[in-house]
């Protein structure tokens, strides 16, 4: 079988067949650059000291990455549910459990193909607990002719007792 570009020349993969034209050349290169931006991604600790929680899904919705504080947020271990589809009975967020609001969300963020943010969405995940969250879903092109997204969320109560605080310190400033 042909060596995949995307994969040939790193960690044990085949050397890349010589390109045939400019093309095969450009083809090549590109999945290597796809590929060490999949590895920077996946290495980065950058990832790690985000004050949010983010997913990142696939073409299939099936989850691909993830951060520690999302871990945490969701007070759970991620690692089983990688490379399976967030909504599906297996996943992280099956649908069946309540996760209607979060559905809607993933699939306008898919038609509108833009950034959405909204206030509140109640998920379940699979441990069963309802979580109330602060969620932007970001459309991304994700390697040739297809899209991935980003889900980046908060739990919301923390916005609520910020907006609490605040309402409460404008009070003392009237008094």
């Amino acid at each position: 079988a042909p060596a995949d570009p995307h994969t040939a020349g790193v960690e044990g993969g085949a050397a890349p067949p010589a390109p045939k034209n400019e093309i095969g050349a450009l083809h090549a290169a590109v999945g290597r650059l796809t590929l060490s931006m999949d590895r920077f991604v996946r290495d980065s600790d950058i990832l790690s000291r985000l004050p949010e929680g983010m997913l990142l899904l696939g073409p299939a919705g099936d989850l691909l990455s993830f951060n520690t504080t999302a871990e945490v947020v969701l007070e759970t271990s991620l690692e089983r549910f990688r490379g399976t589809p967030l909504l599906s009975a297996q996943g992280l967020s099956p649908l069946a459990d309540g996760n209607e609001q979060l559905a809607r969300l993933l699939d306008d963020a898919l038609l509108e193909e833009r950034s959405l943010q909204l206030g509140e969405v109640s998920v379940v995940p699979a441990t069963g607990r309802e979580f109330l969250l602060e969620v932007t879903v970001q459309h991304r092109e994700w390697r040739r002719d297809s899209t991935a997204l980003i889900l980046l969320f908060r739990v919301a109560s923390e916005k609520r007792r910020m907006r609490g605080q605040s309402r409460a310190a404008d009070r003392l400033r009237f008094l």
